[in-house]
């Protein structure tokens, strides 16, 4: 069996729920990734899973490009 090493990343200051933590995680390692393959990676009901990116965008964590969320450069 090989370990993979994991590599660190910061969480914005401003996120507070599990939820959101858990969506930015998936999308900066994944890099992007659509509204329907959240629900499935993550097991995500689609309106908790659209309040968790309604929130995220307004903070300016994320943004949506050609259907597919991704983590807002810095």
């Amino acid at each position: 069996m090989q370990l993979q090493r994991s590599r660190a990343i910061d969480l914005p200051d401003g996120l507070t729920s599990s939820r959101s933590k858990l969506v930015y995680l998936y999308l900066e390692l994944s890099g992007a990734a659509t509204v329907d393959e959240l629900k499935a990676e993550l097991d995500m009901q689609l309106l908790t899973l659209y309040g968790v990116l309604r929130r995220l965008r307004e903070t300016n964590l994320v943004t949506k490009s050609d259907g597919r969320w991704l983590v807002e450069e810095s």
